[in-house]
């Protein structure tokens, strides 16, 4: 069951076709218009039409397993293995900081933890 839940994990953080990106967003827009329209129906208790009630579970639905779909569709490197890089191109696991951070380009400047302020002198 372990190694499942790290397939999907590892599926999730995978880089993703630029064409399934474009696709999930609009899932996701498909699905959250839907959402919205609903809420605003029954925040000011709008009776809605019959066409609309038939289409509405289809179009959060269908809007979510687009989502889906399109989340755990892998890109695949010439020697058949699955590209292990997320969408910030981070190998999933690593602690490797992003390219072109300001730790990067700056690495004199201390962790926050390694600053320590100075305490005021009462000699005067």
């Amino acid at each position: 069951m372990k190694n499942f839940w790290q397939t999907i994990h590892d599926r999730w953080r995978n880089h993703m076709p630029v064409f399934f990106k474009r696709l999930m967003w609009l899932g996701g827009l498909m699905s959250g218009t839907a959402i919205a329209v609903h809420e605003v129906f029954s925040h000011y208790d709008i009776v809605a039409d019959d066409w609309w009630l038939f289409i509405e579970r289809y179009l959060i639905g269908g809007g979510a397993g687009i989502v889906f779909a399109c989340k755990f569709t892998q890109t695949y490197g010439k020697n058949g293995e699955p590209i292990r890089k997320d969408v910030r191109g981070q190998v999933p696991g690593s602690t490797k900081s992003r390219k072109g951070s300001a730790r990067d380009l700056s690495p004199d400047i201390p962790n926050n933890c390694d600053m320590v302020a100075e305490q005021p002198s009462d000699e005067n």
